[in-house]
């Protein structure tokens, strides 16, 4: 008896979840469109729609306008059922935003913190988290999405390393918040939480990999409409592939990693520029030693493009950098060398696309998005 008791109620939140998943979506849906979507009968949709009414998760969104028969109701999330907080922690800086459930930011901070982790830098954490909260009863508050660009172990919680932060090794800044703040938190690199940002911001439903090349290279990785991180969290790490066994060392200790020839800091540094933007004028002018620098880095985007896309077979392939959109010919090099390279793909299987802001671009308001779809995932508003 038990054991059914047991499993009534976890396909209970199953379905209830798949219900919520498709109103987000949707953005706003009525019970009829509900079932068809879930392929669960129109009473259990009625039943699951109307439990989430009574507490208030969503709400009547107007009426269809179809002139034949009773009008259905539309239903969407409630943005007042509470409260949802981001913090992004970069290279020095964090920034807090809190945010309604429609993922509308209501407040936002900026704040320096030192590089190196100390109980200074968790107290500053702690402060901005609970200035971003003035007022607000804890209760409302119902999750806290951190992300770091780095490596981190998801569930546990554990900042295995962050990129341009000293010490960052092994911080639990889970627990370590939890405790302090009473908020269920959530911890998870950049790129990752930046492929959740994308799935709710553009309704996107299809697998799909987003190749982040900027201070860092990262494959965040979308599959059945759930984020694949593999058994260690270590997924879509590929910045540390080696390509040159006589190459630079790499910050993560090894040689000749393909993050070494990429990012934006080594080319500035092999042209002799301070900035990316005179890397591009440059190029853009014309300069021979220029383009030819970056003609280099564009051969090993399109290999690693091309291993991603062999790896992982992505309906769609979003690759992020700030200096590429600058330069079409670039961009159709490295799909051109996809499908090259991939004799058995043709082009209506792949789509590639390319976003120009690289880091700032995908990961803005991505700690809050990780928040909505982890609260969302835990199914804690189920009864």
């Amino acid at each position: 008896m038990g054991c059914e008791v047991n499993n009534t109620s976890e396909l209970k939140a199953r379905n209830m979840k798949r219900c919520v998943r498709e109103i987000c979506l949707a953005g706003k849906i009525t019970k009829p469109q509900l079932g068809l979507q879930t392929g669960l009968t129109s009473v259990t949709t009625h039943k699951f729609v109307n439990e989430l009414s009574e507490m208030n998760f969503v709400r009547e969104a107007g009426v269809s306008n179809t002139s034949v028969g009773k009008k259905a109701i539309f239903y969407e999330i409630n943005p007042n059922y509470g409260y949802l907080v981001g913090q992004d922690i970069y290279d020095g800086e964090v920034t807090t935003c809190l945010y309604d459930f429609s993922l509308h930011c209501l407040r936002e901070r900026h704040s320096v913190i030192p590089k190196e982790y100390s109980e200074q830098v968790l107290t500053i954490l702690c402060t901005e988290l609970e200035n971003i909260t003035e007022g607000i009863p804890t209760h409302s508050i119902h999750q806290i999405g951190i992300t770091v660009s780095g490596e981190v172990s998801f569930e546990e919680g554990i900042i295995t390393n962050s990129i341009g932060m000293k010490c960052w090794r092994g911080i639990p800044i889970k627990s370590l918040l939890e405790n302090r703040l009473g908020i269920p938190v959530v911890v998870e690199n950049d790129i990752n939480a930046s492929v959740i940002a994308m799935k709710w911001r553009n309704k996107l439903t299809h697998d799909f990999v987003l190749l982040d090349i900027s201070y860092g290279i990262g494959a965040g990785i979308l599959q059945n409409g759930k984020l694949y991180r593999g058994a260690n969290s270590f997924a879509g790490e590929i910045g540390h592939i080696p390509v040159k066994q006589d190459g630079e060392i790499c910050r993560c200790g090894n040689r000749g990693c393909i993050e070494t020839i990429t990012l934006q800091n080594n080319i500035t540094k092999r042209v002799g520029e301070t900035s990316i933007d005179r890397v591009i004028s440059r190029a853009l002018e014309g300069d021979d030693k220029v383009l030819e620098v970056l003609r280099n880095v564009v051969h090993y985007i399109s290999w690693v493009a091309d291993l991603v896309v062999k790896v992982y077979d992505p309906g769609i392939l979003y690759i992020a950098n700030s200096w590429l959109a600058h330069f079409p010919n670039f961009c159709d090099e490295i799909s051109e060398y996809i499908f090259t390279h991939s004799t058995w793909l043709t082009r209506d299987q792949l789509a590639v696309y390319y976003i120009p802001e690289g880091r700032v671009a995908t990961t803005y308001h991505a700690a809050g998005y990780l928040a909505f779809d982890t609260y969302l995932e835990k199914g804690t508003y189920i009864v």
